[in-house]
């Protein structure tokens, strides 16, 4: 299944929630920077991206902020033609010789077996063949304007999600009880009756992994400034 259909909110089923998508953090991490001021009309990807703290209409009853900012920018997640389409037009043909296409004409007389045969002789006779280490949703993100920068692991973009918007928070809590809050390392947590060294390695363990996510979460927002989903 390819990436593009495995987040795309508008096919999950009723049950399952926004939180499975990585659009849905994509749009929260984007929400953040403008919250902190990092995001706004004077950005260069506003006009394309828009607000996303106010969607300037009233919401119907079933709706979010993040539906809004969905339904404006879902055709830039989505990917263009895969491979081969039909050209008609003047226009067109002048458009694919210019991107370098290869255009082959098609005899409707011809039965559907003798065409595939010549296609793929004459995909030999070009030298295309087959990449094994490019499937086809690698294909379909790659052709989208706004391509996953890499897999997306959901769990692992909310809890740096999570993690930073504590941590931006004033005054700002301290990794620990981040971590204690958000339930990131619950094997961390110490215990009242711990002596002072079992609790001190417990916080530096705890610490280690907060961290680490909230290095995570600083890295995710700038490559969302820059139009780009997940850097990690």
């Amino acid at each position: 299944m390819d990436l593009i259909f495995l987040h795309n909110p508008e096919e999950f089923p009723e049950d399952r929630p926004l939180e499975d998508s990585a659009y849905f953090w994509w749009f929260r991490f984007m929400q953040l920077a403008q919250k902190k001021g990092l995001y706004g009309p004077t950005h260069p990807l506003w006009d394309e991206f828009g607000d996303t703290l106010t969607t300037g209409a009233p919401l119907d009853e079933d709706e979010t902020d993040f539906w809004h900012w969905w339904n404006r920018n879902q055709l830039s997640f989505q990917s263009g033609q895969l491979g081969v389409w039909v050209i008609e037009t003047d226009e067109e043909i002048a458009t694919a010789r210019k991107e370098g296409a290869v255009l082959i004409r098609l005899d409707r007389e011809c039965t559907r077996d003798y065409l595939r045969f010549n296609f793929e002789e004459t995909l030999k006779e070009l030298n295309i063949g087959m990449n094994p280490g490019r499937w086809k949703h690698q294909h379909e993100v790659m052709n989208a304007k706004r391509p996953f920068a890499k897999r997306p692991e959901v769990r692992s973009l909310e809890k740096s999600f999570k993690v930073l918007e504590k941590r931006l928070q004033r005054p700002q809590p301290t990794l620990y009880d981040v971590g204690k809050e958000l339930k990131i390392n619950p094997d961390a947590v110490y215990k009242d009756s711990d002596i002072r060294s079992q609790k001190s390695a417990q916080t530096n363990r705890m610490n280690a992994t907060v961290s680490r996510y909230e290095r995570q979460g600083k890295k995710i927002l700038a490559g969302v400034l820059e139009g780009k989903f997940p850097v990690m």
